[in-house]
């Protein structure tokens, strides 16, 4: 508990400095989260639930660093998430399963600061996309991952918050007009996935996700 304390008032004062003395939320975030969870991860050896608490406990201190100053939720949850992709690669780990725990601790720390939880889910799955370029991950595992992660933790904060960002993070299956893509539809941004068959595995993965205050 003292360690899992520690961590978050590391990170929140770190963004907090960083945001103060740049003005850039996301590149703050990035910098602040990748590097907590590479030094951590590698003194520690954190793999498995070890692991994924890690990556909860930094970006939950990311969110409430940067509420703390007013800053924009939505780019730090990005930052964030881009920040998990990178250390995950630097350390030697797989990806996926942080990201997941990485969106769903953004959603509930913006929760617990009074923020807008579908912004934050956004900015997670938007973190993801751009991070799994980065790293060369499928962009739609990627998505997946943050998108049902998201879904989770806002189920576990309300019953309608967890409906709220599934409406934020639905994906839209369609033809992009003109061009042999489809676009994943992330309300107010879209990222284009160019194999087809990779898209049509995405909206079915996001449709069995249901929030867990509704689970049975």
């Amino acid at each position: 508990m003292h360690e899992q304390k520690h961590i978050v008032e590391t990170v929140k004062t770190g963004i907090i400095e960083s945001i103060r003395g740049t003005g850039e939320v996301v590149d703050a975030a990035i910098d602040t989260v990748s590097g907590t969870l590479v030094n951590t991860l590698k003194s520690t050896g954190a793999v498995g639930a070890a692991l994924t608490g890690t990556v909860c406990d930094v970006l939950r201190g990311a969110i409430l660093g940067t509420a703390h100053v007013g800053a924009d939720i939505r780019g730090a949850a990005k930052g964030g998430v881009i920040g998990v992709i990178r250390s995950t690669r630097e350390v030697g780990v797989e990806a996926t399963e942080s990201i997941g725990a990485g969106a769903r601790a953004v959603v509930k720390s913006a929760a617990e600061v009074g923020g807008d939880l579908g912004s934050a889910a956004r900015g997670a799955v938007e973190g993801s996309i751009a991070g799994a370029k980065e790293v060369g991950l499928r962009a739609e595992d990627a998505a997946s991952a943050a998108a049902s992660g998201a879904i989770k933790g806002a189920g576990e904060v309300s019953a309608t918050a967890g409906e709220q960002v599934r409406h934020a993070v639905t994906g839209v299956d369609r033809w992009r007009q003109g061009r042999g893509e489809r676009a994943l539809q992330v309300r107010g941004t879209e990222s284009t996935l160019t194999d087809p068959v990779a898209w049509a595995a995405l909206t079915p993965r996001l449709s069995g996700v249901r929030p867990a205050a509704q689970q049975t």
